[in-house]
């Protein structure tokens, strides 16, 4: 498909140029990432491997220890903006 520029004045041919022009570029970009990461998901596939069962068991196990019936916090995740918790609260 061919578009026809009749109609256009000097500034719009000029205008549609350098849009084709940076297009081209974010197209060559996008390729070139692609490869990118083609590259390095051969160099490294070992690392984007699916795993094959569970991970060896270690020296340490760590956990968090909970007392038993204690409630939970009731706070919130992050501050609120004051006005934002009074509408949280209508």
């Amino acid at each position: 498909m061919k578009a026809s520029l009749d109609g256009c004045t000097k500034e719009h041919k000029c205008q549609l140029k350098e849009l084709l022009q940076a297009y081209k570029e974010v197209v060559v970009l996008h390729l070139l990432a692609i490869h990118t990461t083609e590259v390095s998901k051969q160099k490294y596939k070992e690392v984007f491997e699916e795993p094959k069962g569970l991970p060896p068991k270690r020296e340490v196990e760590h956990e968090i220890q909970l007392l038993l019936d204690s409630p939970l916090p009731n706070i919130g995740l992050y501050r609120k903006f004051i006005l934002e918790e009074y509408e949280v609260k209508k």
